[in-house]
């Protein structure tokens, strides 16, 4: 309108409306004249405006001159619909009275990709923006310009900023602000159940000079980044009362959104809290460990089968093992462990004038399935074991044996806050021995006490991977485990079978404890030491002259370690 004079209303509605090309303009030029125009522009009912690859403007503009001054109002409502354009709101006062351009905005129920801009041109030229998203609506988009803004958004709506952006206020309730690719900058800042999504990786801030209220999630996507502990992701000014809180993760450790005593709310390490990546290489570098340990209690459970039988000479075997195991590292590292497995071996038992011989080897392969946090892998084995025991009639016995074994892990890291899934695989070898000795007491009516003490060790070779480009590393994993016990059991026929129930008590230490594994800069000990108690029950039976068979079921706990099934059945055929 070039020359308008006096005061004019239109309404647009575009309903169902498909407009790919085009320009949608409303312009007061008042000149030396006065003039207030308002257009009501309703976009509904699943109209399209523009396309992603070809954005669209929406321009409303007042310009006076001399003695003249001028207003545009460009009320604009969106609803169920689709507008990839930019809002622009244009004042120009050229020596007059004033001009001023207000753009109300209401979207509701609609996704909206653009930018929105205030230009001034005059000193007494004024633009104004009031943008409102409602009822799960998105935009995608930015704030600039030397004008007045105010974004507000409610009821599950999000704004995705898209680069620097300067508001005079910003009002989030139950809705979500995500500012990882820029900043805002606002003068005031209100939070009823909002959101903050910011990047802990790089630097971008919410910044508030004026006063700030209310109360704020902060997210920020897991990372293998390290975050530095002195950018202020919330920048807020002396008369803030807003509580923020927010808990992420970078490298080994969870960082917590903690207010500085400036105010300000930073990310600030926590050494008690270990990551998803921290907590899966612990655990992958511990895990093959402790199923190595669990094939060397299954082999001890074929030893002391043997010393309780009367007509096992040595034979084939096989045996059934498996448990769940709970542990927690040094580094704070929680994780589960369900191992299922089978060993086969073979021996034969030599008799001697003052007792006995067993010699045998024997092949084992076993799976154990993790999980820690919100991440899981498994670790797959295979072992060969040798063993030698010695049994004298004075009831006396030492048992010994050696193992070698290969382990390949997988592993998927889920990174917090939606940090995306990294793969992690690397293959180790194993060795181990084991050494038992122990007494037999036996009243002569069906009643045996064996006590025993029994000291096994493990090493497992150093490896070097990657998770997403960044390099871990792991020391060569070591145990030491000492256990000392006594077996109460009791001797009696049924039929022409011989069965022996017993009931086991032991206290176990584990020794070694610098096992560490390093992401990137950073290292952290993957040890789990420390002392426990076992207790358990089992049965062997010689069911006939060539066939014998045994069971046993354990409980352990210590302040590292539960393992609350942790069983062995095993069938032997000898001749």
């Amino acid at each position: 309108m070039n020359g308008f004079k006096g005061d004019a209303t239109d309404n647009i509605t575009l309903a169902g409306s498909n407009i790919i090309n085009g320009r949608i303009e409303t312009i007061v030029i008042a000149k030396e004249n006065t003039g207030t125009h308002t257009v009501n522009l309703n976009i509904k009912d699943g109209s399209v405006i523009g396309a992603a690859n070809n954005k669209q403007t929406i321009y409303a503009s007042a310009s006076a001159q001399g003695a003249g001054s001028a207003t545009q109002n460009l009320n604009l409502s969106v609803a169920d619909s689709t507008i990839y354009s930019d809002i622009h709101a244009l004042s120009a006062s050229e020596n007059s009275a004033g001009t001023t351009t207000n753009v109300n905005m209401n979207v509701a129920r609609s996704y909206w990709e653009g930018n929105a801009y205030t230009f001034n041109s005059g000193d007494k030229a004024g633009s104004n923006l009031d943008i409102n998203l409602s009822d799960s609506s998105v935009w995608k988009g930015k704030v600039s310009g030397a004008g007045d803004a105010s974004v507000s958004l409610q009821n599950g709506s999000v704004w995705n900023v898209t680069g620097s952006s300067t508001v005079d206020a910003l009002a989030v309730k139950d809705s979500t602000v995500n500012i990882t690719k820029a900043t805002v900058n606002t003068g005031t800042f209100a939070s009823q159940n909002g959101t903050l999504i910011v990047d802990a990786s790089s630097e971008n801030t919410l910044d508030i000079s004026g006063k700030a209220s209310g109360d704020l999630r902060v997210y920020s996507a897991g990372s293998l980044d390290l975050i530095n502990e002195q950018t202020a992701f919330i920048s807020t000014g002396k008369d803030s009362t807003l509580k923020a809180t927010g808990t992420t993760e970078g490298g080994l450790y969870q960082y917590d959104l903690t207010q500085g005593a400036d105010g300000n709310f930073y990310f600030v390490k926590n050494t008690h809290k270990a990551s998803n990546a921290s907590s899966l290489i612990q655990a992958m570098a511990a895990a093959p460990a402790n199923v190595a340990n669990l094939q060397a209690d299954t082999l001890s459970a074929r030893q002391d089968a043997v010393r309780l039988s009367e007509n096992d000479k040595g034979g084939v075997w096989i045996q059934y093992f498996g448990g769940k195991q709970k542990h927690t590292t040094a580094g704070n590292a929680s994780y589960d462990l369900d191992v299922n497995g089978v060993m086969l071996g073979g021996d034969t038992r030599f008799m001697t004038e003052d007792g006995s011989w067993l010699a045998g080897v024997a092949m084992s392969s076993a799976k154990g399935d993790m999980t820690t946090m919100q991440s899981k892998g498994d670790t797959e084995g295979y072992s060969f074991h040798a063993y030698l025991s010695r049994q004298y009639n004075n009831g006396i016995f030492i048992d010994t044996a050696a193992q070698f074994g290969h382990y390949s892990n997988t592993a998927d890291v889920r990174l917090m806050n939606g940090g995306g899934t990294i793969k992690a695989d690397f293959n180790t070898n194993g060795f181990g021995a084991m050494v038992k000795g122990g007494y037999t007491w036996k009243d002569g009516n069906g009643l045996f006490i064996q006590p025993y003490a029994k000291l096994s060790a493990l090493t497992l070779e150093g490896v070097d991977y990657q998770l997403n480009g960044v390099d871990v590393h792991s020391d060569s994993y070591n145990s030491v485990l000492g256990e000392a016990g006594t077996r109460v059991g009791y001797d009696f026929a049924v039929g022409n079978s011989t069965v022996k129930p017993y009931l086991n008590l032991a206290a176990l230490n584990e020794f070694s404890d610098g096992n560490k594994v390093r992401l990137g800069d950073e290292s952290v000990n993957a040890s789990i030491d420390g002392a426990a108690f076992r207790v358990g029950a089992g049965v062997q039976a010689d069911i006939t002259k060539n066939m014998g068979a045994y069971a046993s079921l354990d409980y352990t706990k210590g302040d590292d370690i539960e393992n609350p099934l942790q069983g062995v059945v095993g069938i032997n055929v000898t001749w």
